[in-house]
């Protein structure tokens, strides 16, 4: 994110809340590893590129496949009910090798685990010292088994009006929709949510954050609109001059 011209990816909400969303283990030194292709550990070595002497017992070749195996040196404890998910960085893909995920339930585990990432060509990658090797945070335990995923169709949820609204409209009904079901008092993102669109030729793109749920809203309008919890109707108006 930090290479795309004027930090522009750190306008998206969702990558700067996923990059935060948890805790970094650094790599103690600077390190190759080398792959030859063939499928035993052997075929891996791991070489210190600053004298550290430890590396043996910081990244080891153990699984075969291609797969290095970092000990992370930590007995992690979770509260009763809450497992550890474990994986690369988020959102920092990394030549030549990929993160294996795992969720660990840290409950209970009286071990430490490792981490694993596994090479996804023959050649050799590099890791720097206090580079990420691992990501982790705290999910609940069983909480996928406590989902069941349901597909709606907006034509009916939005009560036929969808066609009416085109591809945006719907969602913005159905998202007000879940807003006064769910989030009764929240009238400012409704207003947000419902706001119409203008004629696209004259309209211009703009953007408006929503301070109750800080959420980042697109909208079109030709002029400034005020988004007033008190405007229920959905209607966007411009502020007095």
């Amino acid at each position: 994110m930090d290479q795309i011209q004027d930090n522009h990816a750190y306008r998206c909400l969702p990558l700067s809340i996923a990059n935060s969303h948890g805790w970094e283990i650094l790599s103690p030194c600077a390190f190759e590893s080398t792959w030859t292709g063939a499928v035993p550990a052997w075929a891996i070595t791991v070489k210190a590129l600053d004298g550290y002497p430890d590396l043996a017992q910081f990244a080891v070749s153990h699984f075969a496949y291609g797969i290095v195996t970092f000990h992370l040196g930590y007995l992690f404890r979770t509260e009763p009910g809450w497992d550890l998910f474990a994986s690369g960085s988020l959102n920092n893909p990394k030549d030549g090798i990929a993160p294996l995920t795992g969720v660990i339930e840290t409950d209970w585990l009286p071990y430490p685990f490792t981490m694993n990432w596994q090479m996804t060509r023959p050649g050799t990658v590099r890791f720097d010292k206090d580079e990420p090797v691992c990501m982790i945070f705290p999910v609940p335990h069983g909480a996928l088994q406590g989902v069941e995923p349901e597909i709606i169709d907006l034509d009916e949820r939005a009560g036929g009006q969808a066609a009416d609204d085109g591809v945006e409209g719907a969602p913005r009904r159905v998202h007000a929709e879940a807003q006064r079901e769910g989030a009764a008092g929240d009238e400012e993102c409704v207003a947000a949510l419902l706001l119409p669109r203008p004629d696209a030729r004259t309209a211009r793109r703009r953007r408006s954050t929503c301070r109750n749920c800080a959420w980042r809203h697109r909208w079109t309008g030709a002029a400034r609109a005020k988004l007033d919890p008190r405007n229920r109707d959905g209607v966007a108006r411009a502020p007095a001059s």
